[in-house]
């Protein structure tokens, strides 16, 4: 006996079911076998079940249509003068099925500013609705959107009743629509907004961020300086797209909740069907927003059942030439000439029935945008012979005569063979031009170990410095700039990875210059070239050009299709540490965020360890500690889930380890502190001898520690061993930290002689490497003048002291994120401020 599912047989059997009705259905299935038959059954009675949203679609719409009015009953959630947290109504500008917004003030003695301010309904909060839980959510989403043309998240909160309430930046502006209308703009500016708009979707949508429900009152358009700004508001029905169907595809799965809040008009076929909501929906909002702000009429005007329909739209072009005389604000026969062409097919493409055929992304339909405004070709075109030709065949597929196919397959047969062969004429040159890179290149490698050939160099061996110096010699001659882009930044990571950084820091610099040369740079080698040449400018602390450098790689890392993942990642891990180093804390803290929802959606262990380990050191250098310490240890649990070798695990175990060390002293812990930095020098020490980096940093935390609770022993030996360390030439730049180090322990043993010789080279080492207002330099200044005391040389010892009072008042708790030092240069302040007293009373 066969035992089903053969899926074969039984998909034929259920779509032949499913294609009768009543008596004949039933005749059909009594002459299946019957295990077939039993199969076919369950699966046929959950096809036939009745679907509120499918089989009602009239009773569906009117529903949808009625919760665009606000209950005719329900009581104002706030009224004028009404205060909800520091924030006092002033009137009520907008509401819809899922709350009112007001126009508040905040006054209350910290700030003065107009917000707007959305509450939800309180019906809809008490009777139990999930809304709320969504304009929390909203409040999330929003804080990871940063852009211009999205209406920014300042605060939220909930009334004094409990119901949730979200604050964003009022934007006193009109619809899109209606402010394009007063200013009669042309069909260029009209588009011009709508690529404005097109970036800010595209910009939530790489945060994972959908808005859903795209329409004129959701885009206020204002003005700042006499330029238009567009401002998307409203991303209260956006959910955080949890995992990707498809990688590179934005194909992300949404539950099917709050169908309630959409706006029929401008809502996507998909989402009034169980299909997973996409990227795709928004680039349906957008084309219709361009639809409208291009003809003055909403897609599927005539259709009395908008946004339900499948049907194509009709193309602008026509659509404008059937406004009533006197109706239209324009001249309808001079806008269909303007709109026919290019923009006819962009809004066909935009608003396609079938999610798949539309653009990729918002940023595909900005760009296709920005071809026309510029005269070039666009990407969009109308629908090939091929799939109109299927779509008729499938709609008359029982009038369609045996002939009639015949005929269609030999010209659909015919406009295939000729696209075929245009296609792999393109790809042949194409391919033909990568074979000819590759061969070059392949000649050049062979070249560099030909140079490390006795027979070739008269006996004389040379060293891979040396030939990688050649290399890069034959690299700079080579013509086609691509292929010189791409192997100079090979060339640059070699020498970045052997130390020699001035060298790579050139090398990612020509490289760079290289590509964009080119008449048609590879997007996804330029961009790793750009952020390798980021990665250097910051290892130079050119901080600010670094930061530009990583943005731009950003963008052109996540324009491509799939993103580069690589530089996608690398931006995103650098900017933490960039917004660090320039003292800008709150912006580090927001990226790390960033940086580990990203982690954490891409499922790699690997990525979520730095995620954490960013966030939390982000927030250790904002003071707030016990937050540094859970994701510190949440960093800790993902190495465990890190599939890599022991020697990996072992060196991501004990860096984090080390790391929670810091964190514990800055908590004050001490002695959890010293067994997590102990515990890390062993450990480097057995995992890899080349690990100096660390176990200095180790060392140096050890001997803070231990002069902060004054054994001065400990931190002199401490301190010794780190400036033995730190003799390598690669630490150089820890010598002044060590020599300060052994003369803050000195003097706090009183061999004051010793002190002196340890701070005055400090003090040398630390104004040639930080500058002579460093908070290295000034303990350097104020440990001399000590040392200088203590040997009862008080006028050498005055200067020194002075200048380190000075310096020492400047460097602020911000300046100093360390509890550990900061509790030291405090010390330090009251030491210097009692011996210029002693100073004082012994001149006198």
């Amino acid at each position: 006996m066969q035992t089903y599912p053969d899926w074969y047989l039984l998909d034929a059997a259920l779509d032949r079911a499913l294609d009768l009705e009543g008596e004949a259905r039933t005749e059909y299935l009594t002459t299946l076998d019957p295990d077939l038959r039993r199969a076919v059954e369950p699966l046929l009675a959950e096809a036939l079940r009745d679907n509120p949203i499918l089989d009602h679609r009239d009773a569906a719409l009117q529903t949808l249509l009625q919760a665009q009015e606000p209950p005719a009953r329900e009581q104002a959630t706030a009224t004028e003068g009404t205060q909800i947290g520091p924030y006092r109504i002033e009137a009520l500008v907008g509401e819809g099925g899922m709350g009112r917004v007001y126009r508040a003030h905040r006054n209350d003695g910290t700030f003065q500013q107009t917000v707007a301010l959305k509450i939800v309904r309180q019906s809809l909060a008490l009777a139990g609705s999930d809304v709320a839980q969504r304009l929390r959510r909203e409040r999330d989403l929003l804080a990871t959107l940063d852009h211009d043309g999205i209406a920014c998240l300042l605060d939220g909160g909930e009334t004094d009743d409990g119901v949730p309430y979200l604050v964003t930046e009022f934007i006193d502006g009109a619809p899109i629509t209606t402010w394009a209308d007063a200013r009669a703009l042309d069909v260029a500016d009209r588009i011009r907004l709508v690529i404005e708009v097109a970036r800010a979707v595209d910009h939530a949508h790489r945060r994972f961020v959908v808005h859903r429900d795209l329409k004129p009152s959701n885009v206020l358009v204002t003005e700042r300086d006499g330029v238009p700004r567009p401002v998307v508001l409203d991303f209260g029905i956006a959910k955080l797209l949890e995992q990707a169907e498809e990688l590179g595809t934005f194909g992300f799965p949404l539950t099917r909740t709050g169908v309630r809040m959409l706006t029929p008009a401008y809502a996507a076929p998909e989402l009034f069907t169980p299909d997973p909501v996409t990227t795709a929906v928004d680039v349906y909002g957008l084309g219709a927003l361009l639809y409208e702000l291009l003809t003055d009429r909403r897609p599927h005007e005539d259709n009395a059942t908008p946004g339900l329909g499948t049907r194509e739209v009709t193309r602008p072009s026509e659509v404008v030439t059937q406004a009533v005389d006197g109706e239209a604000s324009f001249d309808p026969l001079a806008r269909s000439r303007v709109l026919r062409g290019d923009l006819d097919v962009i809004c066909l493409k935009a608003l396609h029935p079938e999610a798949r055929r539309r653009y990729d992304s918002a940023a595909e339909l900005a760009d296709d945008l920005e071809r026309h405004l510029e005269g070039l070709p666009v990407e969009a075109r109308p629908d090939s012979v091929g799939y109109v030709l299927g779509r008729f065949v499938r709609r008359h597929r029982f009038s369609v005569g045996a002939g009639v196919v015949a005929v269609l397959a030999l010209i659909v047969g015919l406009g295939f063979s000729l696209v075929t062969l245009a296609g792999e004429r393109e790809a042949r040159a194409e391919a033909e031009a990568a074979a000819a890179r590759a061969k070059e290149a392949s000649e050049i490698l062979v070249n560099v170990f030909e140079s490390a050939n006795p027979l070739k160099t008269e006996g004389r061996m040379i060293t891979v410095r040396e030939a990688l110096g050649d290399a890069v010699d034959r690299v700079q001659r080579v013509e086609d700039d691509i292929l010189r882009g791409y192997l100079l930044t090979q060339l640059g990571i070699l020498f970045r990875r052997s130390d020699e950084r001035v060298r790579a820091d050139s090398l990612f610099a020509q490289a760079l210059a290289a590509y964009e040369a080119s008449e048609a740079p590879p997007i996804d080698e330029m961009a790793l070239a750009r952020e390798r040449y980021a990665g250097s400018r910051v290892d130079f602390q050119d901080y600010e050009v670094g930061l530009a450098l990583f943005q731009q790689a950003h963008r052109e890392a996540t324009s491509i299709d799939p993103p580069s993942d690589p530089v996608v990642f690398a931006a995103l891990s650098s900017y933490p540490w960039i917004y660090r180093s320039l003292g800008r804390i709150d912006e580090a803290i927001h990226h790390s965020q960033q940086l580990l929802s990203y982690a954490q959606a891409s499922g790699d262990p690997h990525k979520t360890m730095s995620g954490h380990y960013e966030l939390s050191f982000s927030l250790l250098m904002a003071g707030r500690y016990e937050e540094a310490l859970t994701y510190a240890e949440q960093s800790l649990a993902a190495v465990k889930r890190i599939d890599a070798t022991p020697y990996r695990i072992a060196y991501y175990t004990t860096f984090t380890h080390c790391y929670i060390g810091t964190v514990l002293q800055n908590l004050e812990r001490f002695d959890e502190a010293v067994r997590y930095h102990e515990r890390c020098v062993e450990a480097f020490q057995e995992i890899d001898v080349q690990q100096t980096k660390h176990t200095i940093h180790a060392k140096k935390e050890l001997g803070e520690i231990a002069l902060l609770r004054r054994q001065y022993v400990v931190a002199k030996d401490t301190f010794a061993a780190l400036h033995r360390l730190a003799q390598d030439p690669s630490f150089h730049f820890e010598k002044p930290a060590a020599l300060l180090g052994l003369a803050f322990a000195l003097n706090g043993l009183e061999d004051f002689t010793a002190a002196e010789s340890a701070a005055r080279s400090a003090l040398a080492q630390a104004t040639v490497l930080y500058g002579e207002t460093s908070p290295l330099s000034a303990w350097a200044t104020a440990q001399l003048g000590l040392a200088l005391v203590g040997r009862g040389q008080h006028e050498a010892a005055r200067p020194y002291l002075e200048t380190a009072r000075s310096q020492l008042r400047l460097l602020t708790r911000e300046k100093i994120w360390d509890q550990v030092e900061w509790a030291l240069h405090e010390r330090e302040v009251a030491w210097v401020e009692k011996a210029l007293d002693a100073i004082g009373r012994s001149d006198s």
